[in-house]
């Protein structure tokens, strides 16, 4: 339960991080864990869906889907809905974890081209490394009908009957969408790799606005967007792959403010409360915290690696988990760092893969190997998911955190 304002968050002394327990799968994890009725449920590259006991760790279903699980899984009225890989999204029991539906989207694949941002060799088909996560299912409950909204690769944007998995309406865009739609005043809102915002009206699919990012027409390294909107104060917050955080009225998708990430993506939500917004980048590394209305800049703070997961923000104060393998606790009044936490796998390989500051450092890590092949780049990233890099977002529940990592980890972090 977080407390009525971010001015009443007060620390313990003892702030040490501890393990509660770790449950293995046999895939990275990157989907986000949902904690509901003494379950936590997550996906993974395994292609399981699983539900384990919020105490002990102790495994109490799994679902074999036929591809990765990268969504993070809604629940609703005792079912679980989530993508696959495979090309479907699925509703099943949350208490068996037996199916009820399945629903076959146009196709899920990677993001990639030839010569990828200039990559050698050019001729080579390339898949965007970074391209982590698919659209996570949105639940709306309205009366007695229920309805979930997805993304696809396919580019459209699905609106089904929750209960059937029947189709109620799609809506097309140009590129694949990645990012989770939300509701905010009853417009439905998602962005897409075509780099624009779109708001709907969620019972029709029917377009209200549009609003494009930006984006570079020959490298196409800063287009794409893989963030999901978060409304707050009549206005939406989204970031994007161009370098920035795009702060819109809700009612017509005008431009308010935006935030310059120094050329980095912005691939993470935001989190938006009490008129302030905290946000992260990747590539420089960086943890911000702006007022929401007028987007001045109350502090910042640079993690260890890209900041790829979503910053959570509890009674127990702001949660960065970054490439790295760290976990960050912040006071998310002062920006100052309260306790810190690292994967088995950064204490483990951080002397041999981080560079001398314990940073994620591309160059060190490529070690002489020519950098402009994309070999070289998948090589460097396989290095740095020894780390137990954070892509998954935490969740929070009972004073515990709970995270995936590219160990194939879930923690359970106790929380002082």
């Amino acid at each position: 339960m977080l407390p009525s304002s971010i001015s009443q968050f007060t620390f313990t002394a003892d702030t040490t991080i501890l393990v509660k327990w770790i449950f293995k799968s046999r895939g990275m994890i990157i989907s986000s864990p949902i904690c509901i009725e003494g379950k936590v449920i997550v996906g993974s590259n395994d292609k399981n869906i699983y539900a384990l006991d919020e105490t002990s760790g102790e495994e109490i279903w799994r679902f074999k889907s036929q591809g990765q699980i990268t969504s993070t899984p809604a629940i609703s009225n005792d079912k679980v809905y989530f993508g696959s890989m495979d090309g479907h999204y699925y509703a099943i029991d949350l208490l068996t974890g037996k199916e009820i539906w399945k629903f076959k989207t146009g196709f899920e694949k990677k993001i990639g081209s030839y010569g990828l941002w200039g990559m050698l060799p050019s001729h080579q088909f390339m898949e965007d490394q970074y391209d982590f996560i698919i659209s996570s299912p949105l639940i709306k409950n309205s009366g007695a009908k229920t309805t979930v909204y997805f993304g696809s690769s396919d580019g459209y944007l699905y609106a089904l009957n929750a209960e059937t998995g029947s189709l109620i309406w799609k809506f097309k865009t140009n590129g694949p969408i990645r990012s989770t739609p939300s509701i905010y005043r009853d417009i439905l809102l998602f962005g897409s790799w075509d780099t624009y915002v779109y708001a709907l009206d969620p019972a029709t699919g029917k377009e209200i606005w549009k609003y494009k990012t930006e984006s570079d027409t020959q490298m196409k390294v800063l287009e794409g967007i893989q963030a999901s909107p978060v409304g707050a104060y009549d206005r939406i917050y989204l970031g994007a792959r161009d370098g920035y955080l795009h702060v819109l009225d809700y009612k017509t998708g005008n431009l308010d403010w935006k935030f310059n990430a120094e050329n980095s993506w912005v691939v993470s939500t935001a989190t938006v409360r009490d008129s302030m917004v905290y946000t992260s980048t990747s590539d420089s590394y960086l943890v911000v915290a702006l007022n929401a209305i007028t987007g001045v800049e109350k502090f910042r703070l640079k993690t260890h690696g890209y900041n790829l997961s979503s910053p959570l923000l509890t009674e127990k104060g702001l949660f960065i988990a970054d490439f790295s393998g760290m976990i960050h606790q912040v006071n998310p009044i002062s920006g100052k760092t309260i306790s810190v936490f690292e994967t088995e796998g950064r204490i483990k390989n951080k002397k041999t893969i981080l560079d001398k500051e314990g940073n994620l450092n591309f160059e060190y890590t490529a070690n002489g190997s020519d950098m402009q092949f994309y070999d070289t780049n998948e090589k460097v990233l396989n290095e740095f998911y020894k780390l137990g890099s954070f892509i998954s977002s935490p969740s929070y529940a009972k004073n515990t955190l709970y995270i995936g990592s590219s160990e194939g980890y879930l923690y359970a972090l106790s929380i002082p």
